[in-house]
């Protein structure tokens, strides 16, 4: 009888269309398996596949990982959650991916930070090519307050995008929440005080 050797295992992740461009071969990849939750693997991004596959009319692409399974703790068949990172010691500038802002949802933003409506009419006066693509709105900390800013972006890991332009390496940015969480919010509070009130 042969038993198959499982130190080293191979995990077939299906990868959208959009991103996989962002996809390369030798990057690394955090893997998280329902049986063991507070355990991440690690892996390395070993094959991009050229034929594509198309199920309920969703285009992915499979990529192929390899992962030392020097425990023998992964099994064939098992379910996992992969996050590859895209982000890497090459980039020199990044920010939260939350705290990326559009032009239609950048006003709900500025208000929580008190900037007066004026100045966002203001700093929106001129279309600026690539909106809503590659070219952002962050509100950055500084000295003199809360300012709106306009990045050009690149790669992103999902939680954290480069910065091509628009913010230096020591800046800070806001992260604030949605106008629907921070509406939610308020009618929450709202609701408890109105809940507290005598009269």
């Amino acid at each position: 009888m042969t038993m198959a050797d499982l130190s080293k295992v191979r995990v077939r992740a299906l990868i959208d269309e959009i991103d996989v461009g962002k996809v390369s071969i030798g990057q690394v990849v955090s893997i998280k398996v329902a049986a063991y939750r507070d355990k991440e693997f690690f892996g390395i991004v070993k094959k991009i596949e050229p034929q594509a596959r198309i199920e309920q009319n969703v285009t992915t692409f499979p990529v192929l990982i390899d992962i030392e399974n020097d425990e023998n703790l992964l099994l064939l068949g098992m379910n996992t959650d992969v996050v590859i990172e895209v982000l890497n010691k090459d980039v020199s500038v990044s920010a939260p991916t939350m705290s990326l802002r559009t032009r239609k949802d950048i006003y709900s933003a500025a208000g929580i930070l008190n900037i007066p409506k004026a100045e966002v009419d203001e700093f929106l006066s001129d279309y600026v090519n690539g909106e809503n693509f590659n070219k952002f709105i962050v509100i950055k900390d500084t000295k003199k307050g809360p300012e709106l800013t306009w990045v050009e972006i690149g790669a992103s890991d999902l939680s954290n995008v480069e910065v091509i332009t628009g913010l230096n390496k020591d800046d800070l940015v806001y992260i604030l929440p949605s106008k629907s969480l921070f509406d939610y919010q308020k009618r929450f509070r709202e609701r408890v005080q109105a809940s507290f009130s005598f009269g």
